[in-house]
């Protein structure tokens, strides 16, 4: 009995060990990790909208060894003229650039949030999303995104063409 407890004890010990981090920093497997960015505009829709002043920023991070991808979209949503929207889906676009009418649809989140802005010229807010494993990124899609040519654009129900958009910038950290 005493050397079962005494083996229990043992293995607890050892599995403590192995998982603390001693307070440095989380590292990937492979050591590859990307920064994510955009600055994103109601100009850089298709076709882009002339009186919305929209904008808003994306940042987040990419693992390569864990196909792990997380970011964080802020906003200001211009709301002179529609003071009454809803947030619909984020849509990455791969080979995308000037062209985001032919470029190949990637990756979509849906949002459905409803934003009123009473009385204001401007509504901000801001969202979290995160992919990883088998539903993090395909090869082909890894491939073009780490290139940078993949496009965001936001989607409202009073903007079905999109009232955000803007080119991915991936920098791979050191």
């Amino acid at each position: 009995m005493k050397r079962r407890f005494f083996i229990s004890l043992i293995s607890l010990l050892s599995l403590w060990l192995v998982a603390c981090t001693k307070g440095g920093d989380l590292a990937s497997p492979d050591g590859s990790t990307y920064s994510i960015s955009s600055q994103l505009s109601s100009k850089k829709v298709f076709p882009a909208l002339a009186t919305d002043t929209s904008n808003g920023v994306l940042t987040g991070w990419y693992d390569e060894g864990l196909n792990d991808m997380s970011f964080r979209f802020a906003y200001v949503k211009d709301t002179t003229s529609i003071k009454l929207d809803t947030l619909k889906i984020i849509r990455f676009f791969k080979g995308a650039g000037a062209a985001i009418d032919t470029a190949t649809a990637a990756r979509r989140f849906f949002i459905n949030t409803a934003i009123s802005a009473g009385s204001k010229t401007n509504l901000t807010g801001a969202f979290s999303f995160g992919v990883s494993g088998n539903t993090g990124l395909l090869p082909d899609e890894q491939a073009s995104f780490l290139a940078g040519t993949w496009y965001m654009v936001l989607y409202s129900a009073k903007f079905p063409n999109g009232v955000l958009g803007g080119q991915l910038a991936v920098t791979k950290n050191q």
